[in-house]
């Protein structure tokens, strides 16, 4: 299996601290040869779990000294106190487990050698504490997207982003998740079409003013900031403009051109929180751009790309944006 190292060592990190114990019964196949039939058993049991933890919420069962009780009402023992508390430790292992699920699934087709380094003590059990307490599956996915890029690069993620993600809320993660789409190396370009654009997607000024008070983008107050992009060869204008799958190609015969652009900056916390999601580019977005460049003599082709590290992509297709 591509990711087998990976998993390997997310397992191994994860045993020597402790963490993941409903899991931990099928990591020994796991990391024989990362068996489906041992992911399988993960999910079933974390879900047996859960239905075990909604069971003794409803007074459909009680956990008196290991032993499970059924009865119609939880009020008519005297145990209500320690079910309460046993049904919350369940209840935080399984969003634990999910979390870590999660993780294997980023890690499943990742071939990259894991790091020799190991993660910090007291990072992975803060990140064991605050994955405890997130029970929505959007939010869980982040947590195990964090561990997943700590795992490959310990010290990658600060004490603060973490300290972010555990205030983060439902209605602020689907934000996030709106905005990623528009984002074009750790900016998201302000000009006057775009605004209409970012309008339609539900992305007004007040928004992203509420990103900016959380952190997350800079310069929305002053109406976004100007930035020069010059060429990065010297015989003709060349730069690339990438988001995500997909980039802007653009191109002048005269080297010496400079395309300037209103821009909102991503912060250094929001560049570590959008790099915990998955988005697809917008291409309504990018051919406004690309288009009104095309206005001022530029060629510009939109291309689907593949990244072969954070800063090299490769250019898959590529096809000429006409007006």
């Amino acid at each position: 299996m591509p990711g087998e190292k990976l998993l390997t060592k997310l397992w191994e990190t994860l045993a020597d601290k402790g963490i993941g114990s409903l899991l931990k019964p099928w990591h020994v196949g796991r990391m024989r040869k990362v068996e489906l039939e041992a992911k399988y058993k993960d999910i079933i049991m974390t879900a047996d779990a859960e239905k075990k933890a909604e069971d003794i919420k409803n007074g459909k069962i009680a956990i008196l000294d290991n032993k499970e009780l059924s009865f119609r009402n939880i009020d008519e023992i005297d145990t209500h106190i320690e079910s309460s508390r046993k049904v919350e430790n369940i209840k935080k292992e399984v969003n634990v487990s999910n979390a870590i699920l999660y993780a294997e699934k980023e890690l499943e087709n990742d071939v990259t050698e894991p790091s020799k380094e190991e993660i910090d003590e007291d990072w992975l059990y803060k990140w064991k504490n605050n994955a405890s307490e997130v029970s929505k599956e959007e939010l869980q996915r982040m947590w195990g997207r964090l561990l997943v890029g700590e795992l490959k690069s310990p010290g990658k993620y600060s004490l603060r982003t973490m300290d972010f993600l555990k205030h983060l809320s439902q209605e602020e993660a689907l934000l996030l998740e709106n905005v990623g789409q528009f984002i074009i190396r750790n900016s998201i370009i302000y000009e006057e079409e775009e605004k209409s654009i970012l309008n339609q997607y539900n992305l007004p000024f007040q928004k992203l003013l509420e990103l900016q008070e959380l952190g997350i983008l800079s310069g929305v107050d002053s109406l976004g900031l100007s930035v020069g992009y010059s060429s990065l060869t010297k015989d003709s204008y060349q730069r690339t403009l990438p988001s995500h799958d997909k980039a802007l190609l653009i191109s002048h015969k005269d080297c010496n051109k400079k395309i300037s652009l209103t821009v909102i900056r991503i912060t250094k916390l929001g560049e570590q929180i959008f790099d915990l999601g998955v988005y697809a580019a917008n291409e309504e977005y990018l051919y406004s751009i690309g288009k009104r460049l095309i206005q001022n003599e530029y060629k510009v082709k939109l291309a689907d790309v593949q990244y072969i590290d954070k800063d090299t992509i490769k250019i898959l297709t590529s096809k000429e944006i006409q007006i």
